[in-house]
């Protein structure tokens, strides 16, 4: 088209393609620019509702501890989180502004007052200012990109380290997480830091968005770490990893025709504690102790009533000191007694097969008669299975009865269990429920699936819909799958992600074993 020799008609043919092709490139650049317009405005508008949202908690916070005293150390820490997120937020809105004049002129229609007009800024397609401020020249000092990553890192270390307990680090660093990673791009060599990625030759309508994408990022972490110091105000300074269902006859001993009382409860312990127990005046030997707990053989050669009595000295993190709790038991070395062992724990779940172990000493497994209210037992040998029709939240008894050599039936023993609801599933990706993953590992999944975490029985969920969705290139794009895999329209998305782009699956419903459906917990992946 430009070589060669063309006659007046070509060469004003030629001029006008050139016009018409400028003109279709400055409307996809208006487009784009604009969809950058609304981008931030949603942004703005999550970042308000997180702020009005921490500020709500922390209200629900100082009323608990102006009445009590176990919610001030927390509240006080919410308040520091508050206020290093508000300082941060604060100066990533005066560098917008900042960006803003720099681009537009002191003058700007873009800022009135100290509120930012995004669709009024009459430069929203310039390049050159973002790198320049935001990344810097080359060979020139950084810019306040650099500056803006330490101070975001800064702030995520200083609540980790500070706040977090630092039993509770691992379970929350995905969550309480900024990506400030400097990733070199092998396909731009200029590309070789965080604030060059986001800014460089960025223009000025993503340059705001995507700072205003970052506060909102501030917010969440401080919702995340405010909600986690309220939610671990009302559990014990020590902390717990493991549980076990304990039932305790209280004389551990009954004669036929008499009665007695039994304590059910849920026992927790630490298995990562070093405890130190005395039993009866000695220190128990530290082979006997084992991931929290200790093993203590007794003998039966004394018959009559035998009393235990000691201290556990668990290690108060609050306080800084071992703390003594006392303990007494009795029990009796002599006849028969019924016993109601639970396989799992002392709880029933709902559309579950709940094993209970239950035997009679001295009575054959074919004489023993169990029965339950609120639900239905099966099985033989000593070994049964229990299914509950209650309500979560009520209670069913388990009933034993033996028949006796003369041809009678006596009760033996009884015992009450809670009704619970099948916990929810967790929802998952390729193995993960969130963070970092590989770009080329994120495209080759087909599918999302859910596990009961931290669950005795071997359950299984079934996914029967979730909403897939990213942003490409500026465009959120979501897709809406029935049943665990992907659709045709969720593999394109999938197949247009680029490294750096976050993949959301939200609005996931799952159908359980006892046939609930649940809803479960949004996750995002991150490209890398």
């Amino acid at each position: 088209m430009a070589s060669g020799k063309a006659t007046p008609r070509q060469k004003m043919i030629n001029m006008m393609y050139l016009v018409l092709t400028a003109l279709l490139a400055l409307n996809v650049s208006k487009e784009i620019l604009n969809a950058f317009v609304i981008m931030n405005d949603g942004l703005t508008d999550t970042r308000l509702n997180l702020e009005k949202k921490n500020s709500d908690l922390l209200k629900i916070f100082e009323e608990s501890a102006k009445t009590q005293p176990k919610y001030k150390a927390a509240y006080d820490k919410s308040k520091e989180i508050h206020v290093l997120a508000d300082n941060l937020t604060k100066e990533i809105e005066k560098m917008k502004i900042d960006l803003l004049k720099e681009a537009d002129g002191p003058e700007t229609e873009s800022v009135v007052g100290d509120k930012i007009v995004l669709a009024k800024l009459g430069k929203k397609d310039d390049y050159d200012t973002p790198t320049r401020v935001m990344v810097g020249e080359e060979g020139g000092a950084a810019g306040k990109g650099a500056d803006l990553k330490k101070k975001l890192r800064d702030y995520v270390n200083t609540i980790m380290t500070k706040y977090i307990d630092p039993r509770d680090k691992d379970k929350l660093k995905s969550s309480v997480y900024i990506n400030t990673e400097d990733i070199p791009d092998p396909d731009e060599p200029e590309i070789k830091t965080w604030e060059a990625k986001i800014f460089h030759h960025a223009p000025m309508a993503a340059a705001i968005a995507h700072l205003s994408k970052i506060q909102g990022d501030v917010r969440k972490v401080e919702s995340e770490a405010i909600g986690y110091l309220f939610s671990a105000v009302t559990a014990r300074q020590v902390s717990f990893d493991k549980f076990k269902a304990m039932a305790i006859v209280n004389d551990g001993f009954i004669f036929t025709g008499s009665t007695t009382e039994m304590t059910i409860g849920l026992g927790a312990y630490d298995s990562s504690q070093k405890l130190k127990i005395k039993l009866n005046g000695n220190m128990v030997g530290e082979d006997k102790i084992k991931d929290g707990v200790a093993v203590i053989p007794i003998s039966g050669s004394s018959v009559g009533e035998q009393t235990m009595k000691g201290e556990i000295y668990v290690f108060d993190p609050e306080k800084n000191a071992e703390v003594p709790y006392p303990f007494e038991t009795r029990y009796t070395v002599g006849a028969p007694m019924a016993t109601v062992s639970p396989t799992k724990m002392n709880v029933f779940y709902i559309g579950v097969d709940n094993p209970v172990d239950i035997t009679v000493s001295g009575v054959s497994a074919a004489n023993v008669l169990p029965s339950v209210t609120g639900g239905s037992i099966s099985g033989s040998g000593g070994h049964y299975v229990v299914k509950v029709n209650g309500a979560p939240g009520t209670k069913a008894m388990v009933n034993v009865s033996a028949k006796m050599p003369d041809g009678t039936t006596k009760a033996m023993g009884k015992m009450e269990f809670r009704v619970k609801r099948v916990p929810d599933p967790v929802a998952m990706y390729l193995g993960s429920k969130g963070g970092p993953m590989p770009l080329n590992q994120v495209k080759a999944g087909q599918g999302i699936n859910c596990v009961l975490e931290n669950f005795d029985f071997d359950l299984k969920f079934n996914i029967t819909s979730f909403t897939l969705g990213a942003n490409i290139n500026g465009n959120f794009m979501e897709e809406s799958c029935a049943g665990p895999a992907f659709s045709g329209k969720a593999k394109d998305i999938l197949g247009r992600l680029k490294t750096g782009n976050k993949v959301f699956f939200d609005n996931i419903k799952a159908r359980g074993p006892d046939g609930t459906s649940r809803t479960l917990q949004s996750f995002f992946v991150t490209c890398k």
